[in-house]
């Protein structure tokens, strides 16, 4: 059976960790805890599009693009039987991720994506920079630089998403899944259009955990058993938390 493609996106500590971890309980559902996908599908067309554009015109393959990129998510998730795949990434949301979905994985896409404040996202992660011991005061202010890694490249494909919606998108607040989660729950299966599973919100356990080590911030996808909110005291310079604000007025209607 063919695998159909849905896709998890958002802002950076904004919970599509804890949301992908209470769908991965639906036996007929895979999901990987933050899957390469989206990077390897954009490379690619990069690359085909771009570095060997002319050399597959030149010698008569330009139907090679296509057959390439059209395999990568089959081969991506060949080691599962599960036919329904939810992939997540914080990428999905740009212009061109939009396009790679609709050309080469399914023609209707949609995609979940999950929003918080910018001062919470940027407080919640300078905690983590802190438990990690990375974290420099003077540093702060370089995680909003625009197309910076990893909040700021985010932000721009929920812009974009934003801007080029025409149905494919379902905006989900941090809030709403944190204090209304049931009902989250079941907004997400109806713009699925999957079939209601019972979740314990109870029992929530990450399954093909995301190795923190690699990039020295242990902790960045851990959640809990059960939902519940984190106390994040940081203090961050008020001119910085200001221009958060100025930022999350791009998007405040979807919260």
């Amino acid at each position: 059976m063919d695998k159909k493609y849905y896709f998890l996106s958002g802002l950076p500590r904004s919970g599509t960790t804890l949301l992908r971890a209470i769908l991965d309980q639906n036996p007929n559902v895979y999901s990987e805890g933050y899957s390469g996908l989206c990077q390897v599908m954009n490379a690619n067309y990069n690359i085909l599009n771009n570095n060997a554009y002319f050399t597959l015109r030149m010698t008569n393959k330009n139907y090679v693009s296509d057959d390439i990129l059209s395999e990568i998510p089959k081969i991506f998730y060949r080691n599962t039987e599960k036919n329904i795949i939810l992939d997540n990434h914080k990428l999905w949301t740009t212009h061109q991720s939009d396009h790679i979905i609709k050309r080469y994985m399914t023609s209707e896409p949609k995609i979940v994506v999950t929003l918080r404040p910018m001062e919470q996202i940027l407080k919640s992660y300078v905690k983590i920079l802190q438990m990690n011991g990375r974290y420099e005061e003077s540093e702060v202010k370089n995680l909003l630089i625009e197309d910076t890694d990893p909040i700021m490249v985010a932000y721009k494909g929920l812009i974009e998403a934003m801007h080029n919606d025409t149905g494919q998108y379902l905006f989900l607040s941090y809030d709403s899944l944190v204090d209304d989660t049931e009902n989250t729950i079941k907004r997400i299966y109806e713009f699925f259009e999957w079939d209601y599973f019972q979740h314990d919100l109870n029992n929530i356990i990450q399954e093909n955990m995301v190795d923190d080590n690699f990039v020295g911030l242990v902790g960045l996808h851990d959640i809990r058993s059960s939902i519940s909110r984190r106390v994040v005291d940081v203090e961050i310079d008020q001119d910085i938390l200001n221009y958060c604000k100025v930022l999350t007025n791009r998007y405040k209607d979807l919260l």
